[in-house]
């Protein structure tokens, strides 16, 4: 488009407002100019300024959140000013994306995902902000990286994953900046996957459509779609918007659509008085003695403090970002410590956090202890009377009860961060531009905080900018994301459990007064922030690490020295001890050689010269037990075996890992081939809502079958189990038996043979299956009578093994006098 000067006439002026950014076109003539900008959560300001660079008489047009024309009939019109005949139109915008399948220029009908802020333009820029970049260099430095495994499906998840990449060294930032835009790729594509024609011509619009490293990686997976981005394609809806007004020309000045009140809260600052803000004492001069170093390695921030052992009190602390890097702000710290104890020695080293593995080995020291024991320690030690521990930290957030100081119940997150410290900053600064550290005086200042959802945190995202576009003000905005966070860590991380005597809220969360008085609101009654509440955990791991060496420390290390060295990757290998496979890698520290990583505590144990005892994998033993009706089966590819019969594809999931000796004998004695499936990793997109994991693994392994060829699926709807106790029913969940009905919604090219099987009075009398396949696969039902006996004996003898193998393990791990796990579901 033209961006030169306008020269006169009537103006027909298009306004897009989204989620993240306004975007405006001015139609005048033959001439076309545009302009963008984000908006901050504050979008009528940022509309007005960009209309004041288009002087002059106009209609106006408003799409988007809050207009009045439809982004559909924008985007049909844009699509008939460019031509081009595309099969396709993928918006992609700071929160969305979506896909608009079109013939010609008329759209038949939208794709898009559910309402989660993963894999968005809006979430690249919060994480490159994370990793101290802007978005120029965060695109430059992607082509630098590769592809390696992130949990990129929920933005949550996946910003926690990020932190553990980066801080197991398990990749690199470039590596991170990569996958991100992959993952953003991966989104479109799946949107396509559910089209019901082949996409050959694509048009990319919207302000992802300018990210160069994401239309690489969308074209690499996409080699045989034509991926467009136009001239028109940064501001497409705007442009359609402009050209429906300049159609239909209706209104001199823009019409923004009215959005429903939001509700309101009573202000923050009326509960001062139940909030304590323990004062922080003058740290005690240190005696001539070495100190004891606590370090507490977080995802965003890390801290570390000197206790003296004799007083037990914090001598010296530091705290800064941790930016990915959790070794190198740890030697940070050390340099900071140093300075101000005159380079005193340390006779024992202690580490917590999520990097507390890596900067144990790090610093050399055994002691290193999750954070539950640490921040329960350090509350402890603070007052002894608390028994509720609220604690928020960047990504983590936990709830701790203590009995006599020690914790008996606790919780965490689960990689949500609604409610953690992570999400307040980037909506603060993202959403309302205000720094970190003004969040207390501008949220307490609120006279009617806004009442926002609290159970998502891109659900937090969308309903803040919907209340700054309505209008709502700064402070009332950040004083109801602050209720929101602490609403959203009551239900799901406290959730219905105990909140004792004395609450003590701590955590680099608690240095925020005005999240104490939410707190105080929400519960209704009186709340402690300790001296230092950010400090708690590294005093805390110095506390047990003290306890544990007996009050004791090793020999003394100077702390420019502990810091001085470098860990390096002197090389890596595979670990093939379970089929997880874990890329393990070796590390170099100060003369110290150790493995590093996995997912389980096998090299942990190295390092730590901890026995680890080798014990049978029972899990295994089952699964040899139940799926050994196919083991070395070779499975044709036409649909049909020699006596005219066809192949059935079971998927491993759901009661297959049950009932699998049954469904696979059955189908054998008739002749049929059996083919167990996988488990592909895509499926979860065929899923069109939300489902539990074991459904999304239902929807991997029939795209798995599908992918092999197979046209019949054998899924059945089993309602109950065999129950040998009388009195107790053996209901399946809801979803479980739900799972034929809406699978075969997903795969309409399959052919399901999906019985109601009742198993409540034993497998023999059930005649489910026999009737199904006797008329859908018209099978003569003396033969399937005659199958099904044989499966039953089947099931039942390998029932028998089962419990054998169970009594068995049992036996021994009593008569070793071990603590036993025992794990259901």
């Amino acid at each position: 488009m033209n961006r030169g000067k306008d020269s006169g006439g009537m103006q027909y002026i298009g306004i897009n407002i989204g989620a993240v950014a306004v975007k405006v076109v001015c139609l005048a003539g033959d001439r076309a100019r545009w302009r963008a900008a984000a908006h901050q959560g504050r979008p009528l300001e940022v509309m007005q300024s960009l209309l004041a660079e288009f002087p002059g008489e106009a209609f106006y047009g408003v799409s988007g959140d809050l207009g009045h024309i439809s982004e559909v009939a924008a985007t049909e019109a844009a699509l008939e000013f460019v031509g081009g005949g595309f099969d396709a139109v993928a918006s992609l915008g700071g929160e969305a994306f979506a896909v608009y399948l079109v013939d010609g220029t008329r759209v038949l009908s939208v794709l898009s995902h559910n309402k989660c802020a993963a894999g968005s333009g809006h979430f690249l820029v919060q994480q490159t902000a994370r990793l101290g970049l802007d978005l120029e260099a965060a695109i430059e430095r992607s082509f630098q990286g590769k592809v390696v495994p992130l949990a990129s499906r929920c933005s949550v998840h996946c910003k926690s994953d990020i932190t553990h990449k980066l801080n197991r060294h398990e990749a690199t930032v470039e590596d991170v900046l990569a996958t991100l835009h992959d993952s953003m790729a991966s989104k479109v594509v799946a949107l396509l996957e559910r089209a019901p024609r082949r996409v050959r011509r694509l048009l990319a619009v919207g302000g992802v459509s300018q990210n160069r490293a994401m239309m690489a990686a969308l074209r690499s997976k996409l080699a045989d779609t034509q991926v467009v981005v136009l001239p028109e394609s940064a501001c497409f809806e705007a442009l359609g918007t402009a050209l429906v007004t300049r159609g239909r020309p209706q209104y001199r000045s823009p019409q923004i659509a009215p959005l429903r009140p939001l509700g309101r809260l009573p202000g923050l600052a009326q509960y001062a008085d139940r909030v304590t803000v323990r004062q922080a004492s003058h740290e005690a001069a240190p005696g001539d003695g070495p100190l004891v170093l606590g370090v507490d390695a977080g995802s965003t921030t890390t801290k570390a403090v000197l206790v003296d052992p004799r007083t037990c009190r914090i001598v010296a602390s530091d705290y800064r970002r941790t930016a990915g890097d959790p070794l190198r702000a740890t030697r940070q710290c050390l340099e900071a410590l140093a300075g101000q104890v005159d380079e005193r020695p340390v006779c024992l080293a202690s580490a917590t956090g999520s990097a507390r593995e890596l900067v144990g080995a790090y610093l050399g020291t055994p002691h290193v202890y999750n954070e539950i024991s640490a921040h329960a320690a350090g509350a402890a030690h603070f007052d002894p009377e608390v028994d509720t521990i609220f604690e928020i930290g960047g990504q983590d957030a936990k709830y701790i009860f203590l009995r006599n100081g020690s914790p008996i119940d606790y919780a965490m997150n689960a990689a949500c961060s609604a409610g953690t410290g992570s999400f307040l900053e980037e909506c603060a600064q993202g959403d309302l531009g205000l720094p970190l550290e003004q969040i207390a005086e501008v949220a307490l200042r609120a006279g009617a905080p806004v009442q926002f959802k609290a159970t998502c945190a891109a659900f937090i995202n969308s309903d803040i900018r919907s209340a700054l576009q309505q209008g709502c003000s700064r402070e009332d905005v950040a004083a109801g994301l602050v209720a929101a966070v602490v609403q959203n860590y009551l239900t799901t991380v406290k959730g219905r459990r105990p909140v004792g005597r004395k609450v003590l809220f701590q955590g680099g969360v608690a240095v925020n007064r005005a999240v104490g008085h939410a707190f105080a609101q929400a519960l209704d009654r009186a709340v402690v922030i300790p001296p230092h509440p950010e400090l708690l955990g590294a005093l805390g791991v110095a506390l047990l690490a003290l306890e544990r060496a007996g009050g004791a420390g090793g020999p003394a290390r100077a702390l420019r020295a502990l810091a001085a060295p470098t860990m390096k990757v002197t090389g890596r290998f595979t670990c093939r001890s379970c089929t997880n496979h874990c890329i393990i890698e070796r590390f170099e520290v100060a003369g110290r050689r150790f493995p590093f990583g996995g997912r389980c505590s096998r090299y942990e144990n190295v390092r730590t010269r901890r026995h680890r005892e080798e014990v049978a994998d029972l899990v295994a033993r089952r699964n040899e037990r139940i799926f050994a009706a196919t083991e070395g089966q070779e499975h044709s590819s036409a649909q049909t075996t020699s006596n005219g019969r066809c192949r059935i594809g079971i998927p491993r999931a759901l009661t297959t890992h049950s009932l699998f000796p049954l469904y696979a004998t059955f189908f054998q004695q008739l002749g049929m081939d059996v083919i167990l499936s996988g488990i592909d990793p895509a499926g979860w997109w065929k899923a069109h809502s939300g489902f539990c994991f074991p459904v999304q693994l239902a929807h991997g392994a029939v795209l798995d079958l599908v992918k092999k060829g197979v046209k019949t699926v054998f899924l059945p709807h089993v309602n109950r189990m065999p129950n040998p106790r009388a009195g107790r029913d053996s209901f399946l969940c809801p979803v479980t038996q739900a799972s034929p009905y809406f699978i075969a919604k997903a795969f309409p090219e399959v052919t399901f043979v999906s019985p109601m099987l009742n198993f409540a009075h034993g497998y023999e009398t059930c005649d489910e299956l026999v009737d199904a396949v006797s008329f859908q696969l018209d099978v003569p039902r003396t033969e399937a009578e005659a199958a099904y006996r044989q499966a039953v004996e089947v099931q039942e003898a390998a029932e028998r093994r089962l419990r054998e193998l169970g009594r068995e393990a049992l036996e021994e791990a009593l008569a070793d006098g071990r603590t036993t796990i025992l794990l259901v579901g």
